[in-house]
């Protein structure tokens, strides 16, 4: 046994298997320390604690049960462990990571951290999705480390609890750290996740940026931005996949929409989070099994030779190859404008013929007036879900050719 602090609160940490003596003694010492009102929430909690079937949990002096075993959650995304005020986070900087997990209940808080300073273009944004709905629960800002009530006097049965990070990468960092359950409640094993695996790569557009505004008179605004809405998100519903979204705005290939060839996505696709862990990702812990790339658009933008492109798409291909050796590959561009892909065919099409016959291109018809525009002229959440059903389309098509062959 050992104690910790969170925030205000003191915790027991308990170990959890058969009905210990160890555990009993624990309790006992927790009951020593409160008053008699305090001792019916201890014998609830230790009875909720025994049915919860994790291994690692606390007690707060609520009696509310708390947990930060990774049994009891999943990660979707490339995370790290960062320490801020004393407190070990997961932490993503990328759109669409996600944290889920299960509890029985009508209450449930987490304790997050995000980008303190708010702006047009700071902020981290979060969507809550509980059970099975598309639709956000709410929408949180999150800011300073604290407790973020994520489920308030809902229904008291099962639930699964999603939080996704809709804001992109410039906006802030998203930090995670603990669950918990208002007493009397339960924390269950996590969820199962979905057995097949995308890793989305795109820019601005894969990202969402301003698919929530009104129309491309609208300045961008990061709470405007949903990656949840975008055809990417879409597609890996429809596909029934879960998926790891490596997106940036003004990203390119060759080179980015200000004309600089620092910090492409082939410079910082090996990187777990860009601008504030170095670290090299370690591409064995998710191996996705069909991997779409939608990029070149700012290459476009920055009037990138498209032969210049079109060896430098062939390079950052192969290092998707080498990291991922069995991945399907399916390679786009479009939407926002289609000079670059004829070049992107092209590097297609020479990598097919050097031998790599999992690499696929898929041509994007640019979007029309007539189903609106986000903010800065990016594509509208009506283009998204066209994009997402043409994609769904074209790759099961392509995917039921190639696996007959």
């Amino acid at each position: 046994m050992r104690k910790i602090t969170s925030g205000s609160k003191l915790f027991i940490i308990i170990i959890v298997g058969s009905l210990s003596v160890a555990t009993v003694a624990a309790a006992w010492l927790i009951k020593d320390s409160l008053n008699e009102a305090g001792e019916s929430l201890i014998k609830e909690s230790e009875q909720k604690m025994i049915e919860a079937d994790v291994d690692t949990i606390s007690v707060d002096t609520d009696g509310n049960i708390v947990t930060s075993d990774p049994e009891n959650f999943n990660l979707m995304g490339r995370f790290f462990l960062k320490e801020k005020d004393g407190v070990s986070f997961h932490t993503s900087v990328w759109s669409g990571a996600e944290i889920e997990f299960g509890f029985t209940g009508t209450q449930a808080w987490c304790y997050l951290y995000g980008e303190e300073e708010i702006s047009d273009l700071k902020g981290v944004y979060a969507g809550v999705y509980i059970d099975n709905s598309d639709e956000p629960y709410q929408i949180i800002c999150v800011t300073e480390p604290d407790w973020y009530k994520v489920a308030d006097d809902i229904e008291n049965k099962e639930h699964t609890v999603r939080i996704v990070k809709h804001s992109e990468a410039f906006g802030g960092r998203l930090g995670f750290s603990e669950i918990r359950v208002t007493a009397p409640g339960k924390i269950n094993k996590a969820p199962p996740v979905k057995e097949f695996k995308l890793e989305i790569i795109g820019d601005s557009i894969t990202a969402g940026y301003g698919n929530m505004a009104d129309s491309a008179h609208d300045p961008f605004r990061i709470n405007q931005e949903n990656i949840y809405l975008t055809y990417g998100a879409i597609l890996a519903r429809r596909m029934e996949a879960r998926a790891h979204y490596l997106a940036w705005s003004g990203i390119g290939v060759l080179q980015n929409n200000d004309g600089r060839q620092i910090n492409t996505m082939p410079k910082i696709y090996e990187i777990t989070a860009p601008g504030v862990n170095r670290d090299r990702w370690d591409f064995s812990s998710y191996v996705p099994d069909m991997i779409i790339v939608n990029l070149g658009t700012n290459d476009m933008a920055s009037n990138a030779d498209p032969e210049k492109f079109k060896n430098a798409y062939i390079g950052f291909i192969g290092l998707i190859r080498d990291k991922n050796p069995e991945a399907l590959i399916f390679c786009t561009m479009g939407v926002m404008g289609v000079r670059l892909v004829p070049a992107m065919e092209e590097a297609v099409e020479d990598i097919r013929t050097k031998g790599d016959n999992k690499v696929f291109s898929i041509p994007l018809y640019q979007q029309q007036g007539s189903d609106g525009y986000g903010a800065d002229g990016h594509p509208s959440l009506v283009t998204h879900a066209k994009m997402a059903e043409y994609l769904f389309d074209e790759i099961s098509r392509i995917r039921g050719t190639y696996e007959q062959k």
